[in-house]
């Protein structure tokens, strides 16, 4: 029988506290024995301390080294600001502890293609937190594609106003990963940016290696919150709206006719709606069983690549 495994998270700042921590907790409830919460680690001490109370974690460590020394987890959750990502990350590795790193893998393009060569001979397994590749109605979608070649792919990816310069590498690249997870190795990109309402707008074509294409629409500026995608293939086409920003709809149409249609319930968690409490089972388990984990971060590099192309467009 597996002990309990030790998990030590790094980062219990907003996005920590909004999506991995309540998972980590739930999965921790609903799975008693699997996994224990170690310790938490943030730069500011009474945060730490205060989310290691509210999500149950053993002990709130100030130091991110110290706390790994102390805890010696069986496996790391780095949450962290993106300027020390890839530092945090390698220096993970070469303890060869587990890990579930954040979006992006660094700062510069050469820091993310260091930390992509660096995972492929870390001895121990390291996952990239994309959680879109498990959001439910995207995972129902695929489902019900039922192995059928996708032929075409549309995804849109809009937000009320989000007018930061690093948008689309350090957000959109969710649906970015999420469509080449999907559709496999990109032959060809040609990406088409405008500015609108006060930020580019970026919309990338895409052809596949297997054949399919793609069209994403990325849009900051929107005036609204939406994430889709519509995959079509022949005699089939399935829509997929995430539940996160409003109830999820699945629907696969057979021709022209609607066969089936599923809803994610909008009273569920955002963390649960936009896939987190997916990937943290996921990653839990595969550590736990000594299975392979992904994305590792040299499946994520494309999706990295063509979000740091496109924003060199504007």
């Amino acid at each position: 029988m597996h002990e309990p495994l030790k998990i030590a998270v790094i980062g219990a700042g907003a996005h920590s506290a909004e999506n991995h921590l309540p998972a980590l907790q739930r999965h921790a409830a609903e799975h008693p024995g699997e996994i224990t919460l170690a310790g938490l680690c943030d730069l500011d001490i009474e945060r730490a301390q205060a989310a290691a109370a509210k999500f149950g974690f053993a002990a709130a460590h100030g130091d991110w080294r110290e706390m790994l020394e102390r805890c010696a987890p069986g496996a790391v959750i780095a949450v962290t600001p993106s300027s020390i990502t890839a530092h945090v990350a390698q220096e993970i590795m070469r303890m060869g502890m587990p890990l579930l790193m954040e979006k992006p893998l660094g700062a510069t393009i050469g820091e993310a293609r260091a930390v992509a060569a660096a995972a492929l001979t870390c001895t121990a397994p390291v996952m990239v937190s994309m959680n879109r590749r498990f959001d439910p109605a995207l995972r129902a979608g695929v489902a019900l594609a039922d192995d059928r070649p996708v032929t075409y792919l549309r995804a849109t990816f809009a937000r009320e106003r989000r007018d930061e310069p690093d948008f689309i590498e350090y957000t959109a690249i969710h649906v970015v990963d999420a469509v080449l997870s999907v559709l496999g190795d990109v032959a060809h990109a040609e990406i088409v940016t405008e500015r609108r309402h006060g930020a580019p707008w970026y919309f990338l074509h895409l052809r596949f290696a297997a054949g399919g294409y793609a069209v994403i629409e990325v849009m900051p500026t929107a005036q609204c919150n939406a994430e889709a995608y519509e995959l079509t293939g022949s005699g089939y086409r399935v829509s997929a709206r995430s539940g996160w920003f409003d109830t999820g709809v699945v629907q696969l149409y057979e021709g022209n006719a609607l066969v089936h249609e599923e809803r994610i319930d909008p009273a569920l968690p955002a963390w649960v709606r936009n896939g987190t409490l997916a990937e943290t089972a996921a990653f839990i388990g595969a550590v736990r069983a000594g299975t392979r984990v992904s994305p590792i971060p040299a499946e994520v590099l494309n999706a990295v690549e063509l979000c740091h192309t496109a924003a060199r467009r504007v």
